[in-house]
């Protein structure tokens, strides 16, 4: 089965090459203290725009980090 990636035309937008989607963002992090100069970080986020052409797109995301304080 091959994957294949097509145009999607959205309604009214004849010659245009975008559009505005609205949506809206959840989330949520955490910082911890290793040490009292290094500390380490987690993060998570949920993105979801309204439904187009009943095709629905949602994003999760998550990230791990460390950092230094100098």
């Amino acid at each position: 089965m091959t994957a294949t990636c097509q145009d999607f035309l959205f309604l009214n937008s004849a010659g245009q090459n975008n559009a505005v989607l609205w949506g809206y963002t959840v989330g949520a992090g955490l910082d911890w203290a290793l040490t009292p100069n290094i500390f380490a970080r987690g993060e998570f986020e949920f993105v979801q725009f309204a439904p187009i052409s009943n095709i629905a797109v949602s994003v999760a995301s998550g990230r791990v980090g460390a950092g230094f304080k100098f």
